[in-house]
């Protein structure tokens, strides 16, 4: 079985044992039987942590509306809604900003905007919504509550007109 999103840590599975063990039991699995797969049938047992695993990303990604990536050269937010995801980025113009150790409340200034190249797009969902929020993920973007989006949208929407 080939994963969409990826096995969750041995850590994490322990942090959902009650989920699990509830997953188990929806799927006909008594703790009995579990102990029998476990020692007699390890590909099986591969196989259900997977579907857990998937099961469990799904609806994680499935309640994601706002992701962070920011680097030393720049910060890219995002909201994704069901039909696609908007991006509004900021790219430094001068060598010394590093947006990793720069004051966010410095970024956020109206006065840094001749610093920095303001990046605005928007773009349909090439694969599954969830994949792709996973892949950014994947790629160092962080779950966010939407605060900082919402905030870069309203201070650099001026800079498109």
């Amino acid at each position: 079985m080939e994963l969409k999103y990826r096995r969750l840590t041995q850590e994490e599975l322990q942090e959902m044992e009650k989920e699990f063990i509830d997953f188990l039991v929806i799927n006909g699995i008594s703790s009995d039987e579990w102990l029998v797969l476990k020692e007699q049938n390890n590909e099986k047992v591969e196989k259900i942590i997977d579907l857990f695993s998937e099961a469990v990303l799904e609806t994680v990604y499935r309640k994601v509306s706002y992701l962070e990536h920011v680097s030393a050269r720049e910060v890219l937010v995002f909201h994704a809604s069901s039909a696609s995801i908007q991006l509004v980025g900021l790219s430094a113009k001068k060598e010394h900003i590093d947006f990793t150790t720069l004051s966010r409340s410095r970024w956020q200034n109206k006065d840094f905007v001749n610093s920095v190249q303001v990046l605005f797009s928007q773009k349909e969902y090439v694969k599954q919504r969830e994949v792709e929020l996973f892949e950014l993920v994947e790629n160092g973007a962080q779950v966010t509550d939407g605060n900082l989006f919402k905030q870069l949208s309203l201070l650099y929407a001026s800079t498109l007109t």
